[in-house]
């Protein structure tokens, strides 16, 4: 049931059309690697002006569609960025983009928005919207959780973060379908148990 579910078929979606898809045609074109650490490196797909995709390595399409699973899966590349031990260190650096440099989630006028319906119990009106007003229209800082704003209170600087809207009911729904894959996992008879039962 939980793999039927609206975010389960996002994150299918995502895979296939971000990762599973390119990386397969990139298999195609230039055939079954040698050197793994190699092919995550190489730009299988030329040069592309798309603002949607920063780079263009095998490598970088991981990274990129992290980001837009959500932080969830942010936080495990970012560990496995981590680990050139563990997978190849071209990989690992294309994963070491989502730990400073990721692209922001939400514009200037949402980050507005989030502020203010935060905020207007808390501040006066007019703290508020000159608050609000002084942000720099760019964030200083994105990341998987949320972004980072400049902004001006009494004319001192000051700097805000400004978590993603929905992101605490998006990362427990991702917990939710993980905890359920687990559970199907454990639940498939392993091989080499019922091999064993067998010969007894």
């Amino acid at each position: 049931i939980l793999l039927r579910t609206p975010r389960a078929i996002e994150i299918a979606s995502i895979l296939t059309s971000k990762i599973i898809s390119p990386l397969i045609l990139s298999l195609l074109r230039e055939g079954w690697p040698e050197d793994w650490n190699t092919f995550w490196s190489h730009n299988s797909f030329g040069t592309t002006t798309d603002n949607n995709i920063r780079g263009g390595t095998n490598g970088d399409r991981i990274a990129l569609a992290a980001e837009e699973l959500g932080p969830t899966y942010v936080k495990f590349c970012q560990a496995l960025a981590s680990r050139p031990d563990v997978i190849p260190p071209s990989l690992a650096k294309s994963l070491e983009s989502l730990q400073d440099n990721m692209i922001p989630t939400f514009d200037y006028d949402t980050a507005q928005f989030i502020i203010r319906t935060e905020l207007k119990d808390i501040l006066e009106e007019k703290e508020l919207e000159d608050f609000v007003t002084s942000l720099e229209v760019d964030p200083i800082g994105s990341a998987s959780i949320g972004q980072v704003y400049k902004g001006y209170v009494l004319d001192e600087p000051v700097a805000i973060k400004i978590k993603r809207r929905g992101i605490k009911e998006l990362v427990r729904r991702d917990a939710e379908l993980v905890r359920g894959i687990a559970v199907w996992l454990e639940s498939i008879p392993k091989f080499g148990k019922n091999n064993n039962n067998n010969n007894k």
